[in-house]
């Protein structure tokens, strides 16, 4: 993501802190777009039940909610990417769990908050790997641009599946300039 400040331009994925709303306005939009950056980090995908009307996610597959495609109740498929709605994270987050669970994916990668409480027990401690990102990640806008400012918490990427940790390994060497721990839940 690129944004302007002072006079020079600077590719800067993260920022320190965080403005009081998420992004540019105080509109309830479920519309927060993955950045490019972290788009062109992923191994292979082959759904994105969450997609975006661009399609920008590199995948073989995209579930469009504005196009009336209900990803929650669409079939999934061996390598998923999935930025859900925040507004019904429970929900997918138990849509990942139980399809890893029950089909044996690859993997499935989420992005969402971090916040390890409530709907993460049973769910997303479940996972193979979760990479807490120290810093708030700058999502972009429908238009294609990066928000204002960053979201108001950090944020994880949850990895369930049998090649989990090749997914992992994929990530960890895309995203060197991203400070990450990795925890390995249950381990």
């Amino acid at each position: 993501s690129v944004f302007v400040r002072g006079d020079a331009m600077k590719h800067e994925p993260f920022r320190l802190t965080a403005p009081p709303l998420f992004g540019v306005s105080a509109e309830s939009s479920d519309e927060w777009y993955t950045p490019q950056w972290l788009l062109a980090a992923l191994p292979p995908v082959d759904l994105d039940p969450c997609s975006d009307p661009g399609r920008e996610t590199p995948a073989d597959r995209h579930y469009v909610g504005a196009e009336g495609e209900d990803g929650l109740a669409l079939p999934w498929s061996d390598r998923v990417w999935v930025n859900p709605p925040y507004s019904d994270l429970t929900r997918w987050c138990a849509k990942a769990a139980d399809h890893a669970a029950r089909n044996d994916p690859a993997y499935v990668i989420a992005l969402i908050p971090f916040r390890p409480e409530g709907f993460w027990h049973g769910t997303v401690w479940s996972a193979r790997w979760i990479a807490h990102t120290k810093r708030r990640i700058v999502f972009e806008h429908p238009r294609g641009c990066p928000s204002a400012g960053a979201g108001r918490f950090p944020s994880a990427l949850v990895i369930w599946g049998r090649e989990a940790s090749k997914a992992k390994r994929h990530l960890a060497s895309k995203l060197k300039h991203v400070p990450i721990q990795w925890i390995a839940p249950g381990r």
